[in-house]
């Protein structure tokens, strides 16, 4: 079964150990706005999904899904910097 994007957010947010509160400051959004997203009143834009992604350290495909079925609850969460572009490092994710 496929979660929701809202809670494959709340999964990896957990499984970093943040709240609400300390995921949406480090991302730059409001709390009101995160918990929005993972209760899927809406989706994010570009910029937010990549920085939800990069403080929880895990890809933007596995907070939205992806074509090979990966589920957010077996990625492991450790930031892998792999690719360098402009100036700043992509996340790669190691599935367990």
């Amino acid at each position: 079964m496929t979660m929701a994007s809202g809670e494959l957010i709340k999964v990896a947010r957990s499984k970093a150990g943040l709240t609400q509160t300390q995921l949406a400051r480090r991302a730059n959004i409001s709390r009101q706005a995160l918990g929005a997203l993972e209760a899927n009143l809406y989706q994010p834009n570009v910029n937010v999904a990549l920085r939800l992604a990069k403080v929880v350290g895990v890809s933007v495909e596995s907070l939205f899904g992806n074509a090979d079925g990966d589920d957010i609850r077996s990625i492991d969460v450790r930031w892998k910097p792999s690719v360098q572009m402009a100036g700043q490092s992509c996340a790669r994710v190691a599935l367990a």
